[in-house]
């Protein structure tokens, strides 16, 4: 069980506001025993003494000057002096402030007191049963408020809320400019130019995002240059592939078709790689997506592409798979990946499992070619990459194939991956999100 989010923003707000949580409960507990609880302590001794000397002192004291004394215990202290006849209501609990209280009346020579409090609760009253003075001394048991455990819990929940809240205030401050850097990268990533990132906030993250900026502008730059440079070579190889087309065609009036057809070979051939080149440097063009059927998409691909000599089996689902995604995209991504296990599935037959589930959407096209070594599986997606281990060097091909797949599920959010397929040959997987499915669909494939 993890402790700590998984987000950058869910841990700097933990970590930030515990911090301060636990440097809250230290201030307050030092201000609770160096200050409340000094201050309830010279409260309960100001108080105690007043009783005592009243108690001393009034016994001794004529008739006017008791008077006297007692309205001035009422006025300065707010004490009252009665006679004490009978028992007033039940004897107090004991408590922070009242352990204070009997402490410092003991010190002053009080002793052999009982402290209660009147029937409504508004008077605490302290006397000594049996006394010869008949005295019972009362105060307001507002006096009483001094309560350091409450001061505590009440410190506490204030500033932790207000901990909490600037926590988060800070720290969402400092990673939103992170999470727009996140979400751009990841368009970067699709192939995708994002929107301009603000030039604001703290220096760091202004020049972090000005450099963001650039770079993206020179990629874009680079990607516009790559695809002028490879369609201007591809129109200048073209014109002079159809002045060969055309001398071919001279050349088969002479009545040497060996030679012509050769010629047309290999002009078809350059025809094919240049068309492969022409189609990896446009890239991953944008189109709007499309609610459509898988599997219809599996069928009428196989359709188009009818491979000579090679036996494809399609495993069907029992019921059809709904998405919104990009048709041309996907198209071109299965044609590719199908191709190529054409090519390599040295004509053994090939079969193709479709599954989908609330997971997501998963299409396999499996072979029974020489397969492909784990070191290798990733660097088989590069531009014009090739393995030759196997002979392979005398199939057609630019190795642009693959590579094109990936550049359109990076750019679509899908993910692409060559696994050995148990008992020889290779697995290739198209892993379509559940973000992009609309309608569950069949669980499990045939």
């Amino acid at each position: 069980m993890k402790l700590l989010p998984g987000s950058l923003f869910g841990r700097a707000a933990v970590t930030t506001a515990v911090t301060l949580l636990v440097f809250l409960v230290f201030i307050a507990t030092v201000t609770v025993y160096l200050v409340f609880m000094p201050l309830a302590q010279r409260s309960a001794e100001d108080l105690a003494a007043e009783i005592a000397t009243g108690a001393e002192t009034l016994p001794h004291l004529p008739a006017d000057q008791r008077t006297r004394y007692v309205d001035q215990m009422l006025h300065d202290h707010e004490v009252i002096v009665v006679d004490a006849t009978a028992a007033i209501g039940l004897e107090m609990s004991s408590s922070t402030y009242l352990d204070y209280f009997r402490e410092a009346l003991v010190k002053h020579g009080y002793t052999d007191f009982r402290i209660t409090r009147s029937d409504d609760g508004s008077i605490v009253w302290v006397d000594r049963p049996g006394a010869v003075d008949g005295l019972r001394f009362g105060f307001p048991s507002d006096r009483l408020g001094l309560h350091p455990p409450l001061a505590l819990t009440l410190f506490l929940v204030g500033g932790a809320l207000l901990t909490i809240i600037v926590s988060i205030l800070v720290v969402r401050r400092i990673t939103q400019p992170l999470d727009r850097l996140t979400r751009a990268t990841r368009q970067l990533g699709q192939g995708r130019l994002p929107a301009m990132l603000p030039v604001s906030g703290p220096r760091e993250f202004a020049e972090l995002a000005e450099t963001f900026n650039q770079m993206s502008l020179n990629l874009k730059h680079l990607e516009d240059n790559r695809t002028v440079m490879v369609a201007g070579i591809s129109h200048d190889l073209r014109t002079p592939l159809t002045r060969v087309s055309l001398a071919a065609e001279m050349l088969e009036n002479n009545g040497n078709s060996e030679l012509v057809g050769r010629i047309r070979r290999n002009v078809e051939t350059i025809n094919k790689l240049v068309g492969q080149f022409v189609e990896f440097s446009r890239g991953v063009e944008t189109s709007m997506p499309v609610r459509l059927q898988l599997w219809d998409v599996v069928e009428s691909l196989l359709l188009d592409l009818k491979p000579d000599g090679v036996d494809v089996r399609l495993n069907r689902c029992a019921a059809p798979c709904t998405y919104t995604a990009d048709r041309n995209a996907l198209e071109r991504v299965l044609s590719n990946v199908l191709k190529n296990a054409v090519l390599y599935g040295n004509g053994k037959p090939i079969d193709i499992n479709l599954a989908c589930s609330e997971q997501g959407g998963r299409i396999e096209i499996m072979d029974r070619g020489p397969g492909i070594p784990p070191a290798q599986s990733q660097a088989v997606f590069e531009p014009f990459y090739r393995l030759e281990s196997h002979g392979n060097s005398t199939i057609p091909g630019s190795g642009l194939g693959l590579a094109i797949a990936r550049q359109l599920a990076r750019k679509h959010g899908w993910n692409i991956e060559l696994l050995p397929r148990e008992g020889g040959g290779t697995v290739a997987r198209i892993q379509l999100p559940p973000s992009q499915q609309s309608e569950p669909a069949a669980r499990t494939a045939a």
